[in-house]
């Protein structure tokens, strides 16, 4: 491992922030947003967290411990990140108001690498993914994520 050094709670809020600004400015890979050049750098990425550092973070971040397999109570083929799944949950429950229309999206998120809960949907476009069912309301605000597990046919939040 090249330098490792304990990570702080900071740089975890770091990391999460700099995947939700990935949806937002999208590029190829994560090496495309830390440059050697400023001409084709992206804003807030490289000031913040180096690139060496943001991907030893993502290499290594996990969200359960897997000793905790035995008392878990969830669905075994997302143990490793149901607990995150859940949280999301509550806290859109949270933000979200009971008393307006709400409408449920079905989406397909993009992933090609090998994984045990993608789908294969010939019909569209990116045909590999996960599949998400999200419920929102007016504002397009999310007011809750299920994920689709075609092994049991059955979703999950």
């Amino acid at each position: 491992m090249r330098s490792w050094t304990p990570v702080i709670e900071s740089e975890i809020y770091t990391v999460l922030e700099k995947f939700l600004l990935m949806g937002i400015v999208q590029k190829p890979t994560a090496r495309l947003y830390f440059p050697k050049r400023r001409v084709i750098s992206t804003s807030g990425f490289a000031a913040v967290i180096s690139s060496e550092r943001f991907e030893l973070i993502c290499n290594f971040l996990h969200f359960i411990v897997n000793e905790s397999l035995p008392t878990y109570k969830g669905p075994t083929i997302l143990f490793k990140i149901y607990p995150v799944i859940c949280r999301l949950n509550i806290k859109f429950q949270t933000l979200c108001l009971s008393n307006q229309n709400i409408a449920i999206d079905e989406s397909l998120m993009l992933r090609k690498r090998r994984l045990s809960i993608r789908q294969y949907l010939p019909l569209k476009t990116s045909k590999f993914g996960i599949k998400l069912s999200k419920y929102v309301n007016q504002e397009q605000d999310i007011c809750g994520v299920l994920l689709y597990i075609q092994a049991k046919s059955r979703y999950y939040s």
